[in-house]
């Protein structure tokens, strides 16, 4: 059993279909307010301040808000304004599907409840299957980053939902492309992200912040090669200790994904799931 979003659940289930779906995500993205969003509409900031916010935001495991106080662009006070204006604005998706009439409210609570024990279940079985697997923090550690950055840095929801095999994966993995960082250190490990090309291309279009049809391969590759650099930073802070040094290599790409099993020992598969598609993260030793 895999965890997955309320709304993939919804869909498997046959309780509502694709359009339903893609209409409340619309109507989500454009009723729940960004804290930079705001902060703009209401003056405390302009758009080249909130700007440079998001960039640090990139380098660094912290909230717009707490940035946005560091660098004294805004005081506590407003930003304790501006969370309340967005908990006064922010919809759950189960309360859009109601309010869309695509669900009654009873159904809704129903399904809630079997979709959360349902989620207990599924993250007990992945803990277990990782336990098996070995390397448990640096998994666990590795999948929280991803989901980090996934949100604040590409502007997209991510979900661990388990280890996976090369047979399982779908789409198969000669349609994958594959960047890949080395961290040399202790022990040497490297992390991998395998996507389509599509994701690839939302990667490179949500962090460098250009329209699509400006994006080719190889703006891609970079792109994606940069937001790797970022994941390989915050992992390689997060478990190796601080009287040990490290380095990171240059990202390295691919398409082919067998080629981690012809060179590490151990190569454990991520799957993870987002707005803009699948992404499998691999660590590898």
């Amino acid at each position: 059993m895999a965890t997955k979003f309320f709304g993939q659940y919804l869909l498997e289930h046959r309780l509502i279909n694709r359009d339903q779906l893609l209409e409340a995500l619309a109507f989500q993205r454009a009723n729940n307010p960004v804290l930079g969003e705001l902060a703009i509409e209401h003056g405390f900031l302009n758009t080249e301040q909130a700007r440079k916010i998001n960039q640090r935001q990139q380098a660094e495991d912290a909230r717009f808000g707490d940035i946005a106080v560091a660098m004294k662009l805004i005081t506590v006070e407003q930003l304790q304004q501006l969370i309340g204006l967005q908990k006064q604005g922010r919809k759950f998706f189960g309360e859009i599907l109601v309010e869309l009439g695509h669900m009654s409210q009873d159904k809704l609570d129903d399904q809630l409840a079997i979709h959360n024990n349902e989620q207990a279940i599924a993250q007990a079985q992945i803990q277990s299957a990782i336990k098996k697997h070995g390397n448990t923090y640096n998994i666990n550690a590795l999948a929280g980053i991803i989901c980090r950055l996934s949100q604040r840095a590409l502007s997209t929801t991510a979900h661990f939902q388990g280890l996976t095999t090369l047979s399982e994966l779908t789409p198969p993995e000669d349609s994958l492309f594959l960047s890949s960082i080395t961290i040399e250190s202790v022990r040497d490990l490297t992390i991998s992200i395998a996507c389509t090309e599509f994701a690839m291309a939302e990667i490179a279009r949500r962090l460098i912040k250009i329209p699509a049809n400006e994006i080719d391969e190889e703006l891609a590759w970079d792109a994606t090669g940069e937001f790797l650099n970022l994941v390989a930073g915050y992992f390689a802070k997060e478990t190796i200790p601080d009287d040990c040094s490290y380095k990171a290599k240059p990202p390295v790409f691919t398409r082919d994904l067998n080629s981690l099993e012809a060179i590490y020992e151990k190569v454990s598969y991520l799957k993870i799931e987002t707005n803009i598609g699948g992404l499998i993260v691999c660590l590898s030793s």
